[in-house]
């Protein structure tokens, strides 16, 4: 029994010790791969790359950069890239010396095939690749090879193909894990069982939006009134929303006015320099622009030009009225856009400028006091064939201070007045100012006018008239009464039997129509002077007359009557 049982220990001793050496026999083989898989890897960035047709066109180009990550001691790296050459190809590579991420920043090195040679081959109808290389020379020893993570190369594609409607989507592999993307390492001896990892490139079909063509700005007016022949303004030409995917490379396009109103020449026609490319014409009426070859790849908002105009022709009141205005619009016409492989462009409506030109007033309007009327003293008549107005004599206690001159205030229905507004001066040694009296008060209530008159008591009138409906009527509207002072030297002289003057002066009109435009106005006659005669025994004669506007004409006269029965 014992003799069996050492035999039987015996076996399973050799079977331990055959499981043992076939477990680390096993094992032995993985523990020499293994670390080079995991602390090896070469990726692409970025991994995966997606557009929309929406965002770039044919010939828009994009880089990719290629990183390693290694503990092994690298003197070299080849990489090659398979892809489909009808969706992307490449079109040049770059050694990034400059880049302190470089694996080998700082060294000397041979970077085959010289950049930017991309290391192009097709490799059948649909497929091919880029084979690029940076290695140290001299090799190691010679340099200290490269241990750790860093950037190897920068490889550029472009989209040689777009998606439609029918083919929605289109995709290229960037393949890099193949046999000819390897290592060298710091001994010679090429590395190429390590983790490789592929990119992929997709574009997915999206509509594009529009451009469009824009006038700034969009209106223009010319005041009311006011001359506007011989002036002139600018716009300008731009051409909006666009966007790197556009590809825009070419414009053309008719702009049109019109020439009754507007004139301009090829002078006035200053095109951006961004445009490498362009050319322009003017001819009765339309503009003639075609620009091309960008500077650079246009996106946003791009000037195309800026036009000077000058107004030359605007209409007349009288006899027209502020309805009888003139207008051009700014319009781009027979408009196209055209990428760099001379697709055209998707163009939205385009913007557009108004012009209006109010009718200019062929007149001004004149404000003005006229000299007094010569007085016969015999007889108290004004000189027949003058046409007067007689103002009532209002008697009041005291001699000459009892006497009036009254200058009426008086407007015409021309091109919607509501607002006027007049000063006065008066020299208040001579004469001053006793009070205001309107009259036709249902005409006040018709139209909604008021009125406000100060006096500053220094010889200062302001008047201002305004009116809530328009036109106003024609007729008085105001009338200020003056009054000799009692102690003033005139009052004394006219109270001898004598003559005597004072001033009345007019020193500033304005007019407003209804929108609050400024009529052009001007003072007629800006003084008078005020002759004050005795009808015997005594009294005062005076006359004013105030012209407002193309030809009222207000005649005021004042003749004092006293009582002859106290004669």
């Amino acid at each position: 029994m014992n003799r069996k049982k050492a035999i039987c220990i015996s076996l399973m001793l050799a079977l331990f010790l055959t499981s043992t050496i076939a477990i680390l026999a096993t094992a032995k083989q993985p523990n020499q791969v293994e670390p080079q898989q995991a602390t090896t890897r070469i990726w692409i960035q970025p991994s995966q790359i997606k557009c929309y047709s929406g965002d770039v066109y044919v010939g828009y180009r994009f880089n990719v950069t290629f990183w390693i990550e290694t503990d092994q001691e690298v003197g070299g790296v080849q990489i090659t890239t398979i892809f489909k050459h009808n969706i992307i190809n490449v079109t040049q590579w770059w050694e990034p010396t400059w880049n302190s991420s470089y694996i080998f920043y700082g060294k000397t090195t041979s970077a085959p095939p010289f950049p930017p040679n991309p290391g192009y081959y097709q490799i059948n109808a649909t497929h091919s690749r880029s084979k690029i290389a940076v290695n140290l020379f001299p090799p190691p020893p010679a340099q200290t090879p490269f241990t750790g993570t860093g950037l190897i190369a920068i490889l550029q594609f472009e989209i040689v193909s777009m998606p439609n409607e029918t083919v929605t989507k289109l995709s290229s592999p960037l393949s890099i894990n193949n046999d000819g993307t390897y290592l060298f390492l710091a001994d010679g001896n090429p590395l190429r069982e390590f983790t490789k990892e592929d990119g992929s490139y997709e574009i997915e079909f999206t509509t594009i939006p529009p451009m469009s063509l824009d006038v700034n700005p969009q209106k223009i007016e010319f005041t009311p009134y006011s001359s506007a022949i011989g002036q002139k303004f600018d716009i300008s030409l731009s051409a909006v929303g666009v966007g790197t995917f556009h590809d825009l490379h070419k414009i053309t396009f008719l702009f049109t006015y019109n020439s009754t109103l507007l004139s301009t020449n090829e002078t006035n026609i200053h095109i951006n320099a961004f445009w490498g490319t362009s050319s322009k014409s003017v001819t009765d009426g339309t503009i003639n622009i075609t620009i091309s070859n960008p500077t650079s790849t246009p996106e946003g908002t791009i000037l195309i030009a800026n036009i000077t105009f000058e107004i030359t022709y605007q209409n007349e009141v009288p006899p027209g009225s502020l309805k009888d205005y003139s207008s051009s619009s700014l319009t781009f016409q027979n408009y196209h856009a055209y990428n760099s492989t001379g697709g055209e462009i998707n163009i939205a409506d385009p913007g557009a400028c108004t012009v209006i030109v109010y009718p200019r007033f062929t007149g001004t309007v004149q404000i003005g006091i006229s000299d007094p009327m010569p007085i016969n003293v015999t007889t108290g008549q004004i000189i027949e064939g003058i046409n007067y107005v007689d103002i009532a004599y209002i008697k009041k206690q005291g001699a000459y201070d009892a006497d009036h001159y009254v200058i009426n205030i008086t407007t015409s229905e021309i091109y919607n007045v509501t607002e006027i507004n007049i000063k006065l001066k008066y020299d208040p040694e001579r004469t001053n100012y006793r009070y205001h009296a309107k009259f036709h008060g249902n005409l006040f209530t018709k139209y909604g006018i008021d009125y406000n008159i100060t006096d500053d008591e220094k010889g200062n009138v302001s008047i201002t008239i305004l009116a809530k409906r328009v036109p106003i009527f024609s007729g008085t509207i105001i009338q200020l009464a003056f009054y000799v002072p009692e102690g003033s030297d005139c009052y004394d002289i006219v109270k001898s039997v004598g003559q005597c003057t004072t001033l009345i002066n007019i020193t500033e009109v304005s007019m407003k129509d209804g929108k609050g435009n400024v009529i052009p106005t001007s003072i007629q006659t800006p003084s008078t002077t005020i002759l004050m005669t005795p009808e015997f025994p005594s009294s005062i004669s005076i006359l004013i007359m105030l012209t407002i506007l193309t030809g009222t004409i207000i005649i005021a006269k004042t003749r004092n009557q006293r009582n002859r029965k106290k004669q």
